[in-house]
């Protein structure tokens, strides 16, 4: 559509424009002034009464330059003035309030006049240039018309969430926060940053630039998260639940389950395996001592080490979004990710989070969830062998990292009966939807789909056994049961189930109660209750990633503190936080209906996956804060997809035909394949295998280091004391220990001071005294205190001969022997006995 057939828009453009400049006028001249109009007030005002007037002109006679106003350059020039007077804005209100305040309310006329101006001035050049194709846009009326059914069903779960208060009423056995959510301007850059790869994707098509696309892109992404995630200074850690930063070391040692998976891979190191239990997480086990094997104590090395690896976490998510979709989409859930992390790593003192720098496990199941996802979507895609035990295999691995996991499985094997089976959705001429199975007409030399299916799951379950059955044996041999995980997580599991006592572990007893059985006993006989509590926490775990998106809330600026609105959510939401909330679920639905569109059931696995693992939570009556972590990345995924194809839907309506859009609604193409065993499936079978064998091996991989005969001890201390006499003294008493080990985790605290949490450890817990406590590790896990009013040289890692006073809960350091130190001893004199 030519300028000269659109001549007659011209005068409304022109007339709106001069209406919003005489509104800015009038709202800058409505702005107090303490001496009148200023010079620079004085040009804004001019600039604007010009704008006036040229509309109102030009309204009247249209100007004869209009058709260079609708060249590409001018596009671009529009575009680039709405871009710097919204970040203007933005800056002035929000990069030093305090100081820029009044700049921003006086220039804001101007500013929210260009940037309106620049928006409107390219979407109606575009339209004079390109025309408007509606034809074009119809094509995408499914996708508009499936996002409509989706928000439809998500409306009848508002109002499911809103009469039965389920998803938002708090449960006494557990009951956290939600997660941290993304801040609002990151969002819009992460918008704004996929909007410019769908810019990039109509001029260099994917199919020619494959090379940029599948590793440029993803190569940019993992160096940009790694980068900016340890840009954010140590010190943010400095207060930590999971890694508290204290005198004397001012390391981040890890604590609580994080100190626990450390505490394990140190075991290993010495030599004492895992102590005689089943250790939790294993795989993350094996990684923790791997990293200390290459950096031993230096605990800032193995957590950027760590960081590095959590920073490939949003570029599989690129891929996802690239596969599912769109690299658009997978550009804008990348950055979703990286700025979300980059937000939980500022608050790490602020309120207990769960980020790349804890040493724990939900991140990292986050990251394997995502590539145990794109694993299972190439082998629905492509039926072939290499594919289904490289989705068995990564599985498997998952449950060695999160058990819970598990419950994912049913959702996968039935989206692989629904795809594999080529099982399909028709409509009937008045009749509803219904589920019927096309089968294919049989092609000599193949399989029957049914046979296929099987065949193809049967490779699944096997890379899936050949991955957890070294690790199950290896418990089999601890406990006399084949178990997954350490008995107290299932302990926990078990008390969850009664309505007194929840979270007592020491209520199971692993050799007499059946998990199993416990839990289907108490379900039947409170069937209503137990169906309370896994809905309300299977919607509390949709809800808590539903408001990772960003709400509309109070920002104090650029440089101040965040604001952590989430830790006092209620359950309520004000009434334009509902709304933005619905506009979400649009999208969200949109994204859905555009991943069908494209790969048809394979779109929606991390749906199917996101279900799955939100029921788990609900069983295991768990939700909210890190237990949502692993899988509440699948909301602002689908958002982002959903954002992108409305931006796609808006770029075909102003003329764009590019090759990479017209490919986003092109469904793919599979080919059935007849599954067979081949010499590459073979490897990748013992790849697995040795993984899961190795958190079984590495418990070999040194020798016991320390001793632990009183006599040889003994012997090892005395020649070093002044006074060996007064050692035998002082271990005549009963209560008298010692002990020689690794010296781990030293934190000094005042008197009244200490780490505050449900159940602490004890040497850290708040107590009356000042002193020093660590952990000393050889065949156990010893807990020490040293009294002492100044935080004395206990040095991380350093091995130790101790002597000291059995208490209840520690044990009371006299005297600590460092013999690889020049400073041999810190001692409290000897010369009194335990009492």
């Amino acid at each position: 559509m030519n300028e000269s057939a659109n001549s007659k828009y011209w005068p409304w453009y022109f007339f709106i424009t001069a209406v919003e400049s005489l509104l800015a006028l009038i709202w800058l001249l409505l702005i107090p002034s303490e001496a009148g109009l200023s010079p620079a007030r004085l040009s804004m005002v001019g600039l604007l009464l010009t704008c006036a007037i040229s509309g109102i002109f030009f309204t009247i006679k249209p100007p004869l330059f209009t058709a260079n106003l609708v060249q590409y350059r001018s596009i671009f020039l529009s575009l680039l003035l709405a871009f710097l007077s919204g970040l203007t804005l933005f800056l002035l209100r929000y990069s030093d309030p305090q100081m820029l305040i009044a700049s921003y309310i006086r220039l804001a006329p101007v500013l929210f006049f260009c940037l309106i101006l620049g928006l409107q001035s390219a979407m109606f050049f575009l339209g004079i240039r390109n025309g408007i194709a509606w034809r074009e846009f119809s094509t995408r009326r499914n996708i508009y018309k499936g996002g409509l059914y989706a928000f439809f069903i998500f409306m009848l779960l508002v109002l499911f969430v809103n009469l039965t208060k389920l998803g938002i009423t708090k449960d006494p056995a557990y009951w956290g926060e939600p997660g941290v959510p993304i801040v609002g301007w990151q969002a819009v850059v992460s918008m704004l940053i996929g909007f410019g790869m769908l810019l990039a994707s109509l001029r260099y098509a994917y199919d020619s630039h494959r090379f940029i696309y599948n590793l440029v892109i993803p190569a940019a992404v993992w160096m940009i998260s790694f980068s900016i995630w340890l840009s954010v200074p140590w010190n943010v850690l400095q207060t930590s639940f999971y890694a508290p930063i204290t005198p004397p070391s001012n390391v981040p040692f890890p604590y609580s389950d994080a100190g626990t998976y450390d505490l394990f891979a140190q075991s290993i190191l010495i030599g004492e395996g895992y102590q005689g239990v089943i250790p939790p997480r294993p795989v993350y086990v094996l990684f923790l001592t791997i990293l200390h094997f290459i950096f031993n104590q230096n605990y800032f090395m193995i957590i950027t080490a760590q960081v590095i690896l959590l920073a490939l976490f949003p570029v599989l998510l690129y891929y996802l979004g690239k596969k599912i979709h769109s690299p658009a989409a997978g550009v804008m859930a990348a950055f979703f990710a990286i700025f979300r992390e980059l937000t939980s790593l500022w608050i790490s003192s602020n309120t207990r989070v769960v980020n790349s720098r804890i040493l724990a496990t939900d991140f990292l199941a986050a990251l394997v969830i995502i590539l145990v996802c794109l694993m299972i979507i190439k082998w629905l895609e492509n039926r072939d062998t290499r594919y289904a035990i490289l989705a068995g295999g990564s599985f498997g691995l998952l449950l060695l990292i999160r058990t819970q996991a598990i419950i994912i499985l049913p959702f996968v094997l039935a989206a692989a009966w629904i795809v594999l089976g080529d099982i399909k959705l028709r409509r009937r001429p008045g009749r509803n939807i219904r589920r019927k199975s096309a089968r294919k007409p049989h092609v000599k030399g193949s399989l029957p789909l049914t046979q296929s299916y099987y065949l193809s799951v049967g490779f699944f379950f096997f890379a899936l056994l050949v991955a957890v059955t070294p690790w199950l044996i290896h418990n089999f041999t601890v406990t006399g049961k084949f178990a997954f995980d350490d008995p107290n997580q299932m302990g926990i599991i078990y008390s969850q189930y009664s309505f007194t006592g929840n979270l007592e572990f020491s209520r199971f007893n692993i050799k007499t109660d059946s998990l199993l059985n416990s839990l289907v006993e108490f379900t039947v006989q409170h069937p209503g209750f137990v169906a309370g509590f896994i809905t309300n926490h299977f919607l509390n775990t949709e809800i808590g990633g539903l408001l990772a998106l960003p709400l509309i809330q109070r920002f104090d600026g650029l440089f101040e503190p965040v604001n952590l609105y989430w830790l006092s959510w209620d359950g309520t939401l004000d009434w334009y936080n509902f709304v933005l909330i619905l506009i979400y679920l649009g999208i969200i639905g949109i994204g859905l209906s555009a991943a069908w569109a494209k790969m048809r059931l394979i779109g929606l696995l991390p749906l199917f996956m996101n279900l799955g693992y939100a029921l788990s939570n609900g069983i295991a009556r768990f939700s909210s804060w890190r237990y949502n972590l692993p899988i509440d990345w699948v909301p602002y995924f689908y958002f982002g997809i959903g954002v992108i194809e409305i931006l796609v839907g808006i770029c075909i309506l102003f003329g764009a035909r590019a090759k990479p859009l017209a490919d986003i609604i092109k469904n793919n193409k599979t080919i059935t394949k007849v599954p067979s065993f081949q010499t590459l499936s073979a490897f990748i079978l013992m790849t697995f295998f040795i993984i899961g064998s190795l958190p079984w091996l590495i418990k070999y991989l040194t020798p016991p280091r320390y001793s632990i005969s009183r006599d040889s001890l003994i012997q090892k201390l005395s020649p070093n004391f002044e006074n060996p006499a007064q050692i035998e003294a002082f271990l005549s008493s009963p209560q008298a220990v010692i002990y020689e080990g690794k010296l781990l985790y030293p934190r000094f605290y005042r008197r009244d001071l200490g780490l505050s949490s449900t159940n602490p450890w004890p040497v850290y817990a708040i107590r009356e005294f000042p002193r020093i406590g660590f952990v000393l590790l050889n065949e156990s896990n010893l807990q020490m205190i040293f009294p002492t009013r100044e935080p004395l040289n206990f040095i991380h890692g350093e091995v130790v001969i101790l002597l000291g006073c059995a208490q209840p809960e520690y044990i009371e350091a006299r005297l600590v022997y460092f013999p690889d130190l020049v400073e041999k001893y810190i001692s409290i004199p000897l010369n009194t006995t335990c009492n």
